[in-house]
């Protein structure tokens, strides 16, 4: 089945190349007998027990974030630099922290999350050269993007197992954040549907014009009141409907126009006329159609749970980070 149009590629947000190996790299293009030295001295800006950040550190973060601000049309106004970097390191310590908690659970959890979303990331690109292309374009090598993202799965781990799991959620708690809140709930107008797809994409326009005619025969067939879901069986070329019957379930702007228009204005069981789209022709059944609703409580109830608890996290990390700070005695070194 062809994939949804609304599918979008996953925020690829990571640290970028480093000042430090920027240096390093023009250092290594000097011609021999140039000074190696870095321009500026690498210093320790904050440590503590398990925390060392330096100077060549948090430049890194902060080039990154104006990479990806850059790769969205944004930049970073100069007056808010000096907060932003403040935040940054504030982050970078947190991080450095959890990370030091981290139980061999927690990484393992946390390596297969960093797994599961670079897979994700690849697959919503159009192929890996697209995919590297814009990991370069935001300032990225492949292996620096894969530690960034690990080292965020493990600390969100450690975060789940040390605060989440001990936060409650009641059943009160949910029903009031669901009556309180019904537009989050809204459900618009989907049909499930049933397909037989003629594939014509890369055919020649004698080739197109014989998988016409041979739909037209099915689509006949059908109308004559044969078994629909056999019809799909024996001609539909959509492999991944093609299991279910033709079967699934579509909402507005998933699929092409020419596709939604026929599927939404069909009656109960009724079938299409042939559907032509850039994919090949269709015949299409209704099987039912939703209006749109507000989902049962039942159906959401752990999405909300979910939500709550991420709240219920949020209002407690600051003070918890400050706390692993204490005990870590981090310091903020100011001067040279």
């Amino acid at each position: 089945m062809f994939k949804s149009k609304s599918l979008a590629l996953m925020v690829l947000t990571a640290v970028s190349l480093g000042f430090g190996e920027r240096m390093r790299a023009a250092d290594s293009a000097s011609p021999k007998g140039a000074a190696s030295a870095p321009l500026f001295p690498d210093r320790v800006i904050a440590k503590g027990k398990g925390v060392e950040v330096k100077s060549s550190d948090l430049e890194e973060a902060f080039l990154s974030l104006k990479a990806n601000k850059a790769a969205n049309g944004q930049s970073v106004p100069i007056d808010a630099e000096p907060e932003i970097e403040k935040q940054l390191l504030d982050r970078m310590i947190a991080t450095q922290l959890f990370l030091a908690r981290a139980t061999p659970a927690d990484r393992t959890i946390g390596n297969e999350t960093a797994k599961k979303f670079m897979a994700d990331s690849r697959q919503q690109s159009s192929s890996e050269e697209a995919f590297k292309r814009q990991l370069v374009a935001l300032g990225l090598t492949l292996p620096q993007f894969e530690k960034q993202i690990t080292e965020q799965a493990i600390v969100k781990a450690v975060i789940d197992r040390e605060l989440k799991a001990k936060e409650m959620i009641g059943p009160d708690e949910i029903k009031k954040f669901y009556d309180q809140n019904p537009k989050y709930f809204q459900q618009p107008e989907q049909v499930k549907v049933a397909q037989i797809q003629f594939n014509t994409r890369n055919l020649s326009a004698e080739e197109t014009e014989r998988k016409r005619a041979e739909a037209k025969k099915v689509l006949d067939r059908a109308n004559a009141g044969e078994d629909f879901s056999k019809l799909v069986k024996e001609f539909s070329e959509d492999e991944l409907s093609k299991p279910n019957d033709g079967q699934f379930t579509i909402i507005r702007g998933q699929l092409p126009i020419e596709f939604e228009s026929a599927a939404f204005t069909l009656k109960t069981n009724q079938i299409s006329d042939l559907i032509r789209t850039s994919y090949g022709y269709h015949i299409i059944k209704l099987i039912e159609k939703t209006p749109p609703q507000q989902a049962e409580l039942v159906k959401v109830q752990d999405r909300i749970r979910d939500t709550l608890l991420q709240e219920a996290v949020q209002k407690r990390l600051p003070d918890y980070v400050e706390k692993l700070k204490k005990e870590a005695d981090v310091q903020i070194v100011t001067n040279p």
